[in-house]
């Protein structure tokens, strides 16, 4: 629908104004990688959220979730090695508790939240809900990490608003006449 074509370019203009290409040079190139790797996460989630649509499955998100942990443990492990160095953890119990964490539950069960909200919603506006995950991310950090919130920030955080709303708000008919 219309809705969803504009508000798709909304967030689309979004993330294009939070990343601030007009920007990189002077943030160099670690800031380049890292935003070169936020898109080509959005692209894999793009597949999934694809995939998931035009597939038939054969097992709940539940049993493949463990599976998508343990399979992808192995390329992050060498990507983390070749882009960051040898590991260097202390070990810690809040170092397990930050990996329990973020392995488990912020991953494990948001694949499984995007797939069982992706079988009642349709791909585009699971694809535009998604954004907010990113305007999520940027004001946690701007509140825990004090992180200075810049005008394209706020300019694609108002953009990325804008496209979930209109694509996720109910639409209005007309009463007929």
């Amino acid at each position: 629908s219309k809705s969803q074509w504009i508000g798709a370019l909304l967030g689309l203009m979004g993330v294009v104004a939070m990343l601030n290409p007009l920007d990189w040079r002077a943030q160099g190139m670690n800031m380049l990688y890292a935003n070169m790797m936020l898109i080509g996460a959005a692209i894999c989630w793009a597949i999934c959220i694809l995939h998931l649509r035009y597939s038939r499955a054969v097992s709940s998100a539940y049993h493949l979730a463990p599976w998508q942990m343990l399979v992808a443990l192995v390329p992050l492990l060498i990507f983390s090695y070749v882009f960051v160095g040898p590991y260097s953890g202390d070990g810690s119990a809040e170092l397990w508790l930050v990996l329990l964490y973020t392995g488990p539950l912020a991953t494990a069960f948001c694949f499984c939240a995007v797939i069982a909200a992706n079988r009642w919603m349709n791909s585009a506006t699971i694809s535009i809900a998604m954004l907010g995950v990113p305007v999520v991310g940027l004001l946690t950090s701007i509140v825990v990490l004090g992180e200075q919130l810049t005008l394209p920030l706020t300019l694609g955080v108002i953009a990325i608003l804008a496209g979930i709303l209109l694509i996720c708000l109910p639409k209005t008919k007309k009463a007929p006449t």
